[in-house]
């Protein structure tokens, strides 16, 4: 491609010790980015050019101890700005604009783009390809999502629960944006539905803190976690045909609380009852979902009862008491009817905290102490 001489080239440099720096020149002729002299190491780039009409500029770096990392295009951060890592190598190369978007108009697609934690926007990025960053305890902040190629009437809606906010809708059409930008809020929890579109459907999972990857949820399940204050840090979207959607078991709970009652269901990874409000819990109804043929079993200790067995568990299946006033103590749970996947479990004790997470056929709580529990999590996960 011939570059026009009243061409511009813009760069930025992240540096050590500086910050980033801006730096504008003739695209014909080049610039130089970083500093010279000072034997301070470049973190990150940023490249733009808008000398080229129907072409844009991509490039990727070469990370100390990371490796090559993705490809960026035109004014997105290639690096790792703050990390204390040098670049190492460049790579850059003119594409035509044509060519970033899905190469079968006709294929219905997605494309996202996250806002993080001390990196602002990142890269487009589609179908299925990781958004946000794990291993560095960024939160997600925002996410950007583009229908690709949608037929007339789709659109796509969304839950998201943000710190502080808790659960907001969101009506995107078929290109929107999720969550808030200089706030500094997280993005704890998110469920997405493609409508208006017959045979296809949403898939997505999400990168927890101190959880890590979610299993694949579709059209308006929830992937993330609310009540635990723990940020997401990266997810993946694709659009599937209905016939090919990836069904792994999940599991939903509700627990009957001193003082309150029935709680409203919870997805897995998400607290069932209270947390700081010294509330005993006293039952727990448990539901299976995306489990053909899987049953759940299981025992829990109750106050002056001792252990109570139940052989299936159903949704509508009351473990523990009712209208007694009487306190679980501890729980145990088996998933059945499947070699490939079990059922985990934490519990929130009195004046203990939370335990570790228990493998399936195993107690998680206490006997013989008079301590309640307050609340709980569930998940279910591969063997």
């Amino acid at each position: 491609a011939n570059v026009p001489d009243s061409g511009v080239l813009v760069g930025n440099s992240y540096i050590e010790g500086t910050g980033w720096v801006n730096t504008k020149g003739n695209a014909k002729t080049g610039i130089t980015l970083g500093s010279t002299g000072t034997g301070k190491r470049i973190e990150a780039i940023q490249l733009d050019m808008n000398s080229l009409p129907g072409y844009s500029i991509q490039y990727r770096v070469y990370m100390q101890n990371k490796g090559w990392l993705d490809w960026c295009e035109s004014g997105k951060t290639a690096g790792l700005p703050g990390s204390g890592l040098r670049i190492e190598a460049v790579q850059i190369q003119l594409v035509t604009k044509s060519s970033l978007s899905n190469t079968n108009s006709s294929v219905l697609g997605i494309a996202y783009e996250t806002h993080a934690q001390d990196y602002g926007w990142q890269n487009w990025v589609q179908d299925s390809a990781v958004a946000g960053t794990t291993g560095e305890s960024k939160r997600l902040e925002a996410i950007k999502i583009d229908l690709l190629n949608a037929p007339a009437g789709a659109s796509v809606t969304a839950r998201a629960h943000i710190q502080d906010y808790g659960w907001r809708d969101y009506n995107l059409g078929t290109s929107g944006t999720i969550g808030t930008q200089g706030e500094g809020k997280r993005i704890e929890a998110i469920a997405l539905t493609l409508n208006g579109v017959s045979g296809y459907a949403l898939e997505y999972r999400v990168h927890i803190q101190d959880v890590g990857w979610s299993k694949w949820v579709s059209q308006g399940e929830t992937a993330g976690t609310a009540g635990f204050g723990r940020r997401l840090e990266a997810m993946q979207i694709r659009v599937v045909p209905t016939t090919q959607l990836t069904l792994a078991p999940t599991i939903k709970a509700r627990a009957h609380v001193q003082d309150m009652g029935w709680l409203d269901w919870c997805s897995e990874n998400s607290l069932v009852g209270t947390s700081g409000l010294g509330r005993r819990m006293e039952s727990i109804n448990l539901s299976l979902e995306n489990a053909p043929g899987m049953y759940l079993s299981g025992s829990v200790h109750v106050q002056n009862k001792g252990w109570i067995n139940y052989s299936t568990i159903t949704k509508d299946t009351v473990v523990g008491s009712s209208g007694e006033g009487l306190r679980i103590e501890s729980i145990n749970f088996t998933l059945n009817g499947t070699n490939a996947y079990k059922i985990q479990y934490r519990t929130h004790i009195q004046n203990v905290g939370w335990t570790p997470w228990i493998d399936q056929g195993s107690n998680a709580g206490t006997q013989g102490q008079s301590l309640r529990l307050e609340a709980m999590e569930f998940r279910i996960v591969a063997k």
